[in-house]
């Protein structure tokens, strides 16, 4: 009888043990749970501050690979004849009176022979060799205004719309037709 009494008695610390130790699971399981989904809930935060992060990375790495670039190529005389070129064409045939160069750029633009020979053959147009001038940037004027074309001035325009672009809200897709 002792030893009956004795098995019930460890029978039942054993059931009271699993209870409470399957009751301390539970509770830890739900803390566990409870701790995953608030992680599961800030996650959305996280990678949106992430990806901001990045997103200005990414601007300052594309702005300055672009300064690079067009540094290593527009005091090139092919990127100076472009970048004159373009300046030009975008006066959209207005009368053009003067271009400020720097006046290295001026002394290439006349030593090599190029597409802007003809341009530099205009005597109406006034070449002004400007020692304010950078390398590889122009200023050309014509009665109704000019067009600052140096590369900082150019430079500073796309920074400005960067950081424009990156500022303006993300726009949602259309669902309509066209």
């Amino acid at each position: 009888m002792a030893t009956r009494k004795a098995q019930r008695e460890l029978a039942e610390r054993t059931e009271s043990l699993n209870r409470e130790l399957t009751q301390q699971a539970q509770v830890a399981y739900q803390a566990r749970v409870k701790v995953l989904a608030q992680l599961i809930e800030a996650l959305p935060q996280q990678v949106e501050a992430r990806l901001a992060a990045a997103e200005e990375d990414m601007l300052a790495l594309s702005f300055e690979a672009v300064c690079r670039v067009l540094g290593d190529h527009v005091v090139t005389a092919n990127g100076l004849r472009a970048q004159l070129l373009q300046s030009v064409r975008a006066m959209r045939g207005r009368r053009l009176v003067a271009v400020h160069l720097h006046p290295d750029d001026l002394a290439t633009l006349q030593r090599e022979p190029d597409a802007a020979a003809d341009l530099l053959a205009n005597e109406a147009i006034e070449w002004v060799a400007d020692a304010e001038m950078t390398l590889g940037g122009c200023i050309v004027r014509s009665p109704e205004g000019g067009l600052d074309a140096r590369l900082d001035t150019q430079l500073g325009a796309l920074r400005d719309l960067l950081l424009r672009s990156r500022a303006a809200p993300p726009s949602t897709p259309s669902s309509g037709t066209a």
